[in-house]
């Protein structure tokens, strides 16, 4: 977990979409208001990652992602590196931008 309980950094590979991503999740009873709670510091965290961030609602109430980038790739083995060193310095900028408001939630956003 990234924090609260509900909330977990995470990484995909999908190669019949040939991309590879990097969010933040959050899911349960408590992540509609973490997340409101995060999007109403979206500036300062977009400010913070260095970049737009796309803020999603998987399904209202309980799923909601923040994605911090896709990285097109070919099913190459020889692009792995390439994609992997993308993954890490991504995920390096998400957990940067997203830490402190993380750890700074209130206790009813997260109970």
């Amino acid at each position: 977990p990234a924090g609260p309980r509900e909330v977990y950094y995470s990484l995909w590979y999908a190669p019949s979409e040939m991309s590879v991503g990097v969010y933040l999740s959050m899911f349960g009873r408590n992540s509609e208001r973490i997340f409101q709670y995060l999007e109403r510091r979206r500036a300062e965290i977009e400010k913070d990652f260095g970049g737009s961030l796309e803020w999603t609602v998987r399904k209202v109430g309980s799923t909601y992602w923040i994605v911090a980038g896709i990285l097109g790739v070919q099913p190459d083995p020889n692009d792995w590196p390439r994609q992997h060193a993308w993954m890490v310095e991504t995920m390096k900028r998400l957990v940067t931008a997203m830490a402190p408001t993380l750890a700074a939630l209130p206790p009813a956003e997260a109970a």
